[in-house]
């Protein structure tokens, strides 16, 4: 069982990383626990950093973005290697 500075960091964590989507949660969570079982390690912040994207997310990821027009794709190419995240006002229209 997590303490409650444990678990606040381990929320945060989560939501910083799921822009608060369920699904995204859900997969990290999943991801999590398959790791953690397969190591013998504990749940935590620290070891949510090392998870990786889910692969799900990988692929529903890859699926929409090989629908978008090719300008978009390069954009969407180009913005995967930011080290910050993007805003609305960045984006085209």
């Amino acid at each position: 069982m997590l303490g409650s500075t444990a678990a606040a960091a381990l929320d945060r964590q989560l939501y910083e990383r799921s822009a608060g989507l369920p699904p995204a949660v859900e997969e990290d969570l999943r991801v999590l626990e398959e790791r953690l079982a397969a190591t013998g390690g504990s749940v935590s912040a620290a070891a949510l950093e090392h998870v990786g994207v889910p692969r799900a997310l990988q692929e529903v990821i890859g699926s929409r973005v090989h629908e978008l027009p090719r300008p978009a794709v390069a954009i969407v190419r180009a913005a995967a290697v930011l080290a910050v995240p993007g805003t609305r006002s960045c984006s085209p229209g």
